[in-house]
């Protein structure tokens, strides 16, 4: 099947396997079309013109005026091609936010050279800018590469399927990067001297070209990778292990886990998220693929923490929405919230399912289904499962937990309450929400003296273990599928 696409630029066939919708064909091949929901058909940004006559979907009426919708205009997310299409494609840029000072955590730089961190995440890429001791500007945006798959996995396969796959793989997220900074360079007036990276694991061996094939082989899930790239001007920081990245270890150093004390928790929430224990002697690390749900993705009403998401909802079922206005879907923290409400209220039971076929409304167009709640349900048992074996390997009960830094996803709106309510989160003295917290490491290590040394003491006090060939973790994320509070 072919794709026979118009844009400002000229024409071009693209050929496509089926079952894609024509958002991931497009942006595979490297045409930035804007979306903020991740391909779910909430936030109506993703519209293309349909040369054929299409008819419209429920999310084209929802999110279209009927003069687009007449002019033939159709949400791209929502057509999976059956046969040849003609789109045309308008001038389009990736959709950059400008993050806001209370999204990062205070940094005291050691330096004033001009420089970048980035955090590439797999659903999200974050990037700031420093010049003369001072952030000049922080943008966040999604990681094109989600075209390939929603979770780090799906992506190491289809790199491994082709080197053609894994070139265009890495170009997407390349390109968005030198992109952003490029542009947050020439608004600023400044050159660059230095860019510091830290992501995931799996993220940064497909950003690299290195080593992405050995993530493949359970055999390496414990081991240090070189992923750095062999050339080029970007500086890797290195990961802990296996999938445990080095935004955990950015986490570690932005939280100061190892001055903290014993019994002290680190949670980076995210698609792959991952886990750090301070026992008072080692940094115990862990990860577990949730999936996107913190993020937004594969819920049916689900979207990043942007303008338009439902971020936090009250007992009545009332709710707030970032940056007001109308509502378009649920962010990570909102779904939490919903979750916990529908629980208290009697709608869910404590298995999951609802009490009653008529699923309560949060708001026009915005309610849970049942797949929604496994899928949360999913994403916390992994994370549940993960800090009770972290706990077994320090030799403590998840109840002697003393401090939680809850950082990633979530942002700054988890309500603590509700995530421990539903399981998400032990019960602790004491938990921190330190939202970014990844690319607040990375700023620290770029704008000090001593990053080597730092990054070596975090390493050497910090062992990785493999959960996916654990059985004790199979049983406990069984047991932490309930919507309950976490047990020991």
């Amino acid at each position: 099947m072919t794709i026979h696409l118009s844009t400002p630029e000229g024409n071009r066939e693209i050929s496509h396997e089926p079952g894609l919708s024509v958002l991931e064909i497009l942006t595979r091949e490297g045409y930035p079309v804007n979306s903020s929901c991740g391909g779910n058909g909430v936030c109506g940004k993703c519209s293309v013109k349909i040369l054929e006559n299409i008819p419209p979907s429920a999310g084209d009426f929802a999110r279209l005026s009927a003069q687009s919708i007449e002019a033939g205009f159709r949400l791209s997310c929502t057509i999976r091609p059956q046969g040849d299409l003609h789109v045309v494609l308008p001038a389009m840029r990736l959709a950059w936010r400008r993050m806001k000072d209370e999204e990062f955590l205070p940094v005291e730089p050691a330096s004033e050279k001009t420089c970048a961190a980035i955090d590439l995440g797999t659903t999200h890429i974050r990037i700031s800018l420093w010049d003369g001791g001072r952030r000049l500007e922080g943008r966040a945006f999604l990681n094109p590469q989600r075209a390939w798959g929603a979770d780090l996995l799906t992506r190491l396969a289809q790199a491994h399927d082709s080197t053609k796959n894994a070139m265009k793989i890495r170009k997407l997220a390349e390109n968005a990067i030198s992109g952003a900074i490029s542009e947050m360079a020439l608004h600023h007036a400044v050159n660059i001297d230095e860019k510091w990276l830290v992501g995931n694991t799996a993220m940064m061996a497909l950003l690299s070209g290195r080593n992405s094939d050995l993530l493949l082989d359970p055999d390496n899930w414990t081991k240090r990778l070189d992923c750095a790239p062999i050339e080029g001007d970007i500086r890797f920081v290195p990961p802990l292990g296996g999938f445990v990245g080095s935004d955990i270890l950015a986490g570690i150093e932005a939280t100061h886990l190892s001055e903290s004390p014993p019994g002290t928790l680190l949670v980076d929430f995210g698609t792959n998220s991952e886990m750090a224990l301070w026992d008072g002697k080692r940094i115990l690390a862990t990860s577990a693929a949730g999936g996107p749900a913190f993020e937004g993705g594969g819920i049916s009403c689900g979207m990043p923490a942007e303008a338009g998401a439902i971020f936090r909802v009250a007992d009545h079922l009332g709710h707030e929405v970032l940056e007001g206005g109308t509502p378009l879907g649920l962010c990570g923290s909102g779904l939490v919230d919903a979750v916990a409400v529908l629980a208290r209220l009697g709608h869910l039971d404590r298995i999951g399912r609802f009490r009653s076929a008529q699923r309560p409304i949060l708001a026009e167009g915005i309610a849970l289904s049942p797949g929604d709640i496994d899928s949360f349900q999913r994403a916390k048992a992994a994370i549940a499962a993960g800090i009770g074996r972290l706990c077994d390997k320090a030799g403590i009960s998840v109840s002697d937990i003393e401090r939680i830094h809850a950082c990633g996803a979530f942002g700054n709106h988890l309500n603590v309450e509700n995530a421990i309510a539903t399981g998400l989160l032990p019960p602790a003295g004491e938990v921190l929400l330190c939202a970014n917290a990844a690319l607040g490491g990375c700023e620290s290590l770029m704008l000090s003296e001593d990053a080597n040394a730092r990054m070596e003491a975090i390493l050497s006090l910090t062992e990785v273990f493999n959960l996916a060939q654990d059985p004790e973790f199979e049983n406990l994320f069984m047991e932490n599928l309930y919507l309950q509070p976490m047990t020991n």
